[in-house]
């Protein structure tokens, strides 16, 4: 259910897809350190 209505507002905001995207970004970028952290 929470993915339908979020591939609607993806779909629906170019600027809610830039925020999501931009979250992505900072998450994966904080499991990278994480990982060289870890290694």
């Amino acid at each position: 259910m929470f993915s339908l209505y979020f591939v609607f507002l993806w779909q629906d905001s170019g600027i809610i897809k830039a925020y999501y995207n931009d979250r992505l970004k900072t998450i994966y970028w904080h499991i990278s350190c994480i990982k060289d952290l870890a290694l």
